[in-house]
């Protein structure tokens, strides 16, 4: 990932100071946080399967996680990569309760340091997430790709050994891996969530 200096810059603020980013806060999601409000970094680095870090400032106060991000250009995927890390970083914070999982999100801004005809007031995405049968699913993928939706798909499987050394859930994928070249994700290890291009129904 390319950084520009101004990335550079607020990262480090957001590192060594961040009780600067108290008054945004504040500013931004309505709060009222007292400027020595106790101030949590969560992890800024999330590895993605392709080798690509993710980088972002993530704050903890209270309960609460605030994701903040820097940006200098027009970025037209900026609401997409927002997308992205949010779900890294509710994913990695997910709490089991029971049998369940309850998975939070981030409140979230993008702050633009540019601005120009072409800055958005603010972020718009559709996206479609679906659970269910194959045949529904096979059909919720087509609409996606008639719509140029991205569709994200959680599978389901019986899952002998849950850590893909088995093989016992795998799923025909669109490109092959790296390493054994076949069409195949392991659902328990590679997924269960898969974007709907990269799996076939």
């Amino acid at each position: 990932m390319n950084n520009t200096i101004f990335d550079d810059v607020f990262r480090t603020m957001i590192e060594k100071m961040p009780y600067l980013a108290v008054p945004l806060i504040n500013e931004v999601f309505h709060t009222s946080y007292p400027e020595d409000v106790k101030i949590t970094q969560l992890r800024n680095e999330h590895q993605q399967e392709d080798g690509e870090i993710i980088t972002d400032s993530c704050l903890l106060i209270g309960r609460k996680m605030y994701h903040i991000e820097c940006q200098s250009t027009d970025d037209m995927t900026m609401v997409i990569r927002m997308i992205e890390y949010d779900f890294a970083i509710g994913i990695e914070h997910a709490e089991k309760q029971g049998r369940r999982y309850r998975i939070e999100f981030p409140k979230y801004c993008v702050l633009f340091l540019r601005s120009s005809e072409n800055t958005p007031d603010y972020l718009e995405a559709d996206v479609i997430f679906a659970c269910g049968p194959a045949p529904m699913l096979r059909a919720i993928k087509a609409y996606g790709l008639e719509k140029g939706i991205p569709c994200w798909i959680s599978m389901e499987e019986k899952m002998a050994c849950g850590v893909g050394a088995c093989l016992a859930c795998v799923c025909q994928s669109t490109e092959g891996d790296g390493h054994s070249h076949v069409h195949n994700k392991r659902i328990c290890k590679d997924g269960p969530v898969f974007l709907s291009t990269e799996i076939e129904l």
